[in-house]
């Protein structure tokens, strides 16, 4: 998986001279590959030559065994699927990749593994051609736990000369590789693999109180792939194998875009933050939805600035924002903002689909920004609800007192639970599930249906 870290540049306060629009780092997603860093050294060239000539200072090359037993059933369509791409028919190409991958791969890899073989005839090239101004290569080993790797160069490159720039076990029979730019080539490659002869559709979205209806469309994939020169769009894509779904998720970069956004909270709800931070966070709810154009209306359904360890100054500003559908509700999200430097946060469970501010109720946990996770959640609610109750994690009975339809507590992380929200008198307003357990990123955040099995690429 390639993990993801989204950053935003903000001014400092109202009263602070306007920075550079900032949201775009909030919306791009590092895509991060292990560097080994140099060792600054400063000492003669004598000693130098004499610690490079020493036997004790070589690189030590390390011998990886397979895995014992045959891959798991799952990968295996992928695995037995004939190698494609444009160089796929060139056996001493494949034969030199597969070589240079046992080399060059597991150099980059943690402790713990999994590996590549160290043996080549025990890994299969999936994919091996030139996309765009690239040449892509995918491998995977061929033992009891597979690793896939991507390996990338220019156009021409002999396999000598395409380096590792990914590797991760291999647990579908799904590949998805976002290319990062590098050097003077700025392109955004994309490649979806699939098993040979596998389907691949892709959605046109459409958002709403009670969630999101996504009608999908076959894409042109005979030989099970798709694959984009230059993808600088957002795209939700789908693999199937006749009618089983086997992966789903987006790719691409969305579009910088601004959206109209009211920065006052509705109801008057904690309080206005600096129009600069209202704005990022509406940005980045339309890109993630790609709910934007001329008719499309955000607006701010609580703000405030709260204390936050782990940032500058210790505080921050939250603000979470509604995209406002057909019917009056649509998707939200969370963002917290460094007071006092360019950072943001937010996280999967902080983001979701409501309904109109004066009927529905939702549930938050807050960014973090230190190591741990934030204890806070807050429950937003309609204006006359007066209290919020769930079972934590315990199993204990939590309630705690609203005021305009906003309260927050401490509980720990993990909660699978119902929250009820009461009016003065106690009767029951309003109901809504919330669940804040670690997926390990697998879970559509606006769609909470499309979980298990799904391998964002994000």
């Amino acid at each position: 998986m390639i993990d993801e870290l989204r950053r935003t540049l903000r001014e400092r306060a109202a009263t602070v001279e306007a920075r550079p629009e900032p949201y775009a780092r909030l919306l791009s997603r590092r895509r991060t590959r292990r560097r080994s860093r140099g060792l600054t050294v400063v000492a003669a060239a004598a000693a130098v030559a004499l610690i490079s000539a020493s036997p004790a200072f070589w690189p030590i090359q390390r011998t990886y065994d397979p895995v014992p037993g045959p891959p798991p059933a799952a990968v295996a369509p992928l695995l037995n699927s004939p190698t494609r791409g444009s160089l796929a028919g060139d056996q001493e190409f494949l034969r030199e990749l597969r070589e240079r991958a046992a080399a060059a791969v597991n150099r980059d890899r943690g402790p713990g593994g999994p590996y590549l073989p160290s043996d080549p005839d025990l890994i299969k090239v999936l994919f091996a051609g030139d996309i765009g101004s690239r040449r892509i290569a995918v491998v995977a080993g061929l033992d009891g736990r597979p690793l896939r790797a991507l390996l990338q160069g220019s156009i021409g490159d002999d396999p000598s000369s395409l380096y590792a720039s990914g590797s991760g076990e291999l647990e579908t029979a799904v590949v998805a590789t976002n290319t990062a730019k590098t050097g003077l080539d700025r392109s955004e490659t994309y490649l979806l693999l699939g098993p040979a002869g596998a389907g691949i559709d892709r959605a046109t979205s459409v958002y709403s109180s009670t969630g999101v209806r996504r009608t999908w469309d076959p894409v042109a994939a005979d030989q099970g792939f798709v694959a984009y020169a230059d993808l600088t769009h957002l795209e939700r894509l789908r693999v199937r194998v006749g009618d089983k779904v086997i992966w789903e998720g987006e790719a691409g970069r969305p579009p910088k875009v601004s959206v109209t956004v009211d920065v006052q909270p509705v109801f008057g709800r904690g309080t206005t933050v600096p129009a600069s931070y209202v704005q990022a966070a509406a940005n980045y709810l339309a890109n993630e939805t790609g709910i934007a154009g001329p008719d499309a209306r955000f607006r701010v359904l609580w703000s405030d600035r709260i204390s936050m360890p782990g940032t500058s100054q210790g505080e921050a500003y939250a603000v979470v924002v509604q995209a406002i559908t057909a019917d009056g509700g649509g998707p939200y999200s969370t963002v917290v903002f460094d007071t006092g430097n360019t950072d943001a946060r937010e996280n999967p469970f902080s983001t979701g689909v409501a309904g109109p501010p004066e009927q529905a109720a939702i549930m938050v946990r807050l960014p973090s920004f230190s190591a741990s996770v934030d204890d806070r959640v807050y429950v937003l609610a309609p204006p006359a609800a007066a209290r919020a109750e769930f079972t934590d994690v315990t199993g204990h009975f939590v309630g705690f007192s609203l005021a305009n339809g906003v309260g927050w507590l401490d509980t720990p992380a993990g909660l699978d639970t119902q929250l009820d929200i009461r009016d003065a008198e106690g009767g029951l307003l309003t109901t809504r599930d919330f669940t804040d357990k670690d997926t390990g990123g697998r879970c559509d955040q606006f769609d909470p249906t499309i979980c298990d099995g799904l391998i964002s690429v994000r």
